[in-house]
């Protein structure tokens, strides 16, 4: 579809020789908005086909906002966004390719700590250590209905670590928004920051 919006662009670089990959939300042929990623090689020549994201389960609902990191040294990264999934409201998919831009694995879902239902949005994503691990880190309604932070570790091999929930300082029922992440050091660790209602009933970080 070469007439409908394409909005929200992202870029990295990805292994050592120059490549690089864009993705981006752009209405389909259906009519709603999906996710594409494109590889193009150091002299800027498209490398592969444009590959078209959907969120599982459902293909005619909004997919937005995407996010994007290489992992590890041999030119593999990893595409997260939030969509429309088979429920009805938001959550956010994740999605590893090789290094030649081809899907790797399954798309994968997540979701706010216990409860499935709400919206998960503002997915951001980085490479952590030097094997290929990464992590994505979201703002998701929570049990108590306000907005809290959630953070999930992907390991090289696609396993995953648990679902950690973060809340501002003396309160758990305001809204935690807009997380920011980075990777510290060598060995695997990362830092996150985002913004929330606070005891006092303002916004900090």
């Amino acid at each position: 579809k070469t007439n409908g919006s394409d909005l929200y662009p992202q870029i990295t670089a990805v292994g050592t020789d120059g490549g690089f990959v864009v993705t981006w939300s752009g209405v389909d042929s259906a009519g709603d908005n999906s996710i594409f990623v494109q590889k193009f090689t150091a002299d800027g020549a498209t490398s592969g086909a444009t590959v078209q994201l959907e969120a599982l389960g459902k293909t005619n609902g909004s997919d937005l906002y995407p996010q994007i990191t290489a992992v590890g040294t041999d030119g593999a990264f990893v595409v997260t966004w939030y969509g429309a999934d088979s429920a009805g409201d938001n959550s956010i998919f994740v999605q590893k390719f090789t290094a030649d831009g081809a899907t790797s694995g399954a798309t994968v879902q997540l979701e706010a700590l216990g409860k499935t239902d709400g919206t998960d949005y503002q997915p951001q994503i980085t490479a952590v250590g030097t094997d290929g691990a990464f992590v994505v880190t979201w703002s998701g309604v929570d049990t108590v209905g306000d907005y809290s932070i959630f953070v999930r570790k992907f390991n090289a091999d696609g396993s995953t670590n648990d679902t950690v929930q973060l809340e501002a300082l003396g309160t758990t029922t305001g809204d935690d928004n807009v997380p920011q992440i980075t990777a510290v050091g060598t060995d695997g660790a990362f830092v996150v920051t985002w913004y929330g209602a606070d005891s006092a009933g303002d916004n900090s970080i």
